[in-house]
């Protein structure tokens, strides 16, 4: 069963497709969006794994403004609390739900 938790995320990288593809196509501010992500106390993080994209971290953030933003992300160095946002997308489901 998957296990939620915290995590620190010191460095987020972002590629220019990525956050061309976050603002254009999802409406979503990548510079507001890392201000919620990095270098942010107790951020609760589900790794999943998907057939076809493999591990990765799923976060939500709930906005009252926005809705729940669900973000994607690549682990680059654990150890180091580097981490790659592969998406982000706003959702009507409020998240992952735990039990």
């Amino acid at each position: 069963m998957p296990e939620w938790k915290l995590i620190w995320i010191e460095e987020l990288l972002v590629s220019n497709s990525v956050r061309h593809k976050i603002e254009i196509k999802h409406g979503i501010d990548v510079d507001w969006l890392l201000d919620k992500l990095v270098q942010k106390n107790n951020l609760l993080s589900l790794l999943v794994s998907h057939g076809q994209h493999g591990q990765r971290l799923t976060i939500s953030i709930i906005e009252p403004t926005k809705g729940t933003i669900r973000c994607y992300l690549a682990i680059v160095d654990e150890n180091y609390s580097e981490y790659k946002l592969i998406t982000a997308f706003i959702t009507r489901n409020r998240g992952v739900r735990r039990r």
